[in-house]
């Protein structure tokens, strides 16, 4: 094979490869891109976040309706949990904009990776082929991976936050069957629970404070669940699936192995050598004079 087929045969490699590569960033910026920021393609995700967020807001309600009906009582058995069950509810409203933020960022990643990072790691490869430099082809590499990572990692988060809290759903159902249900007594008007709790308690004051204290810890069991399916397990998620992902990917660049002693002593000697050198220069100067 001639040098001239060699070289026209490796222009007609790297000119398909980076027709290839265009088409890609193309079909990601407009095909890809759509569906991944559509609504749509996230239903069966933003449904269970309704979901979730709508019960929330229902035990949000409650600890604030149930904080006043305690603290209507007379005397002074139920205020303080009365104002607990209230700080309570400031930690619901973390919650709830925990699940709107991933709501919110679910078509926002999609558009972040198919129309920025797909197509900056296929400019990288593109150059790759030019320069041969495998800092190009390790940070494309590693776009692709974190733009595949960040459009998964809330839906993935979401089936497991979901799973857990299937397995615990009675403790959030024990607080809304219990407080939130109206009733109907004798075919009269609706009474609805606040009144049957206080008519309850004034019956028996005796047993006041344990009441209290078991709808309080009812509802510490409810928020605790909350936050550890909806808040604290998504950030863990995130954490272990880049630590599992640098696990994998990760690359060392191969550097010299010198120490700091031999690097110091090196350069030691050089500028030994310069000033050994300027003085034998500085001496045959003298002896010519």
């Amino acid at each position: 094979m001639s040098f001239k087929e060699f070289v026209s045969k490796e222009i007609a490699k790297k000119s398909g490869y980076i027709i290839l590569l265009l088409m890609v960033a193309v079909l990601s910026m407009t095909v890809i891109s759509k569906i991944a920021t559509s609504p749509e393609s996230y239903k069966s995700t933003i449904q269970s976040i309704d979901e979730k967020k709508a019960i929330v807001m229902g035990v949000t309600a409650t600890t604030a309706a149930t904080s006043t009906a305690l603290a209507a009582i007379p005397g002074d058995a139920t205020t303080p949990i009365a104002n607990q069950i209230m700080e309570l509810s400031s930690y619901l409203l973390i919650v709830v904009c925990a699940l709107v933020l991933e709501k919110s960022l679910l078509t926002v990643m999609g558009c972040l990776s198919f129309n920025l990072l797909i197509p900056i790691s296929c400019v990288m490869f593109g150059l790759y082929t030019f320069i041969k430099k495998r800092t190009l082809k390790i940070l494309a590499l590693k776009f692709i991976v974190f733009a595949l990572v960040i459009v998964s990692i809330i839906p993935f988060s979401m089936k497991i936050s979901d799973m857990i809290y299937e397995a615990n759903q009675s403790t959030v159902e024990h607080v809304v069957t219990d407080l939130e249900e109206s009733v109907v007594e004798n075919g009269e008007e609706e009474k609805y629970w606040i009144d049957k709790m206080l008519d309850n308690i004034k019956d028996n004051v005796s047993d006041v404070g344990e009441k209290a204290k078991q709808i309080l810890n009812s509802f510490i069991d409810a928020i605790a669940l909350f936050i550890i399916t909806y808040c604290a397990l998504p950030i863990i998620i995130v954490f272990f699936v880049i630590w599992f992902i640098n696990f994998l990917f990760k690359i060392n660049i191969p550097m010299p192995n010198l120490n700091t002693k031999q690097i110091i002593a090196k350069h030691e000697q050089k500028a030994k050598i310069k000033i050994e050198e300027k003085i034998e220069t500085e001496e045959k100067e003298l002896i010519k004079a």
